[in-house]
């Protein structure tokens, strides 16, 4: 007995099913409702409304709203196009709770990994430090599992318009040297170009001069991202077979007219 076949034999199965619907679609407006909130709080504000515990029941609460579909819905899933598009809307929830600080926890409780989510490095060139600090930049957090050396901060500067005007930054710049073990890695970190580096991202994040000049990194856990970018991908294949491909009559879509009818 297939799980569809199975799931039709109870009378109750069609109420379910509507209410998942109208509880997916309520989930749907209220998490369009938060990121269209959250756009106007900036990174940071927005970064701690979506990690807020008080949150944490909706993620939950989607993601086995999503699983549930999946038994619910167990015709309607031999559909890949629609199977994609909830695996993918699930791989991003779970994903990017293995990336929230919640997530981060549970790795270091289950002993599967010990990373630092989100992070500051300051270095004065010539420095080599893997101490890592809060975003006030006076309470340290931890120490990184590799060091990082500024060898130069650097800005690079667009044409002056006028003579009497000073010219506008252009790019700013870190010529670094990374150090794992035996490995010495040189690299350059940018604006809008990070570096990926033992399972960090590091950003070009600031700098300052006190009296001499240094550099803030800003060091981002990659942890749950391929699984993130693995439901993206889902998202996109199923959208495609979803809405483009409907019309050729599969998964639900109108099936063309039969040519074999009924003799009148």
């Amino acid at each position: 007995m297939t799980a569809g076949r199975f799931a039709c034999s109870f009378p109750a199965v069609p109420r379910l099913r509507q209410f998942m619907q109208w509880f997916n679609l309520a989930l749907i407006f209220g998490l369009l409702g938060m990121v269209i909130f959250g756009s106007f709080l900036g990174a940071e504000r927005a970064k701690e409304l979506f990690n807020a515990p008080l949150l944490w029941p909706v993620w939950s609460a989607l993601a086995l709203a999503l699983l549930t579909g999946f038994v619910v819905f167990a015709t309607q899933m031999r559909c890949v196009s629609l199977a994609a598009l909830h695996l993918g809307t699930l791989l991003i929830l779970l994903g990017s709770f293995w990336n929230s600080h919640a997530g981060h926890a549970l790795a270091a409780r289950l002993g599967l990994s010990e990373k630092i989510p989100w992070s500051y490095l300051v270095l004065y060139e010539g420095e080599l430090g893997n101490v890592v600090w809060d975003e006030t930049l006076s309470q340290p957090l931890g120490r990184l599992r590799f060091g990082v050396k500024l060898e130069k901060f650097e800005m690079d500067f667009h044409p002056p318009r006028r003579p009497d005007l000073e010219p506008a930054v252009k790019q700013y710049r870190s010529r670094v040297t990374l150090y794992r073990g035996t490995e010495v890695v040189p690299a350059e970190i940018t604006v809008n170009h990070p570096l990926h580096f033992s399972g960090y991202h590091l950003y070009q994040m600031s700098w300052g001069r006190s009296p001499d000049v240094y550099s803030v990194l800003l060091v981002a856990s990659d942890s749950g991202l391929n699984t993130v970018y693995g439901g993206f991908v889902l998202l996109l294949v199923g959208a495609i077979g979803r809405f483009w491909f409907r019309k050729n009559g599969a998964c639900g879509g109108a099936s063309p007219p039969s040519t074999t009818g009924d003799a009148a």
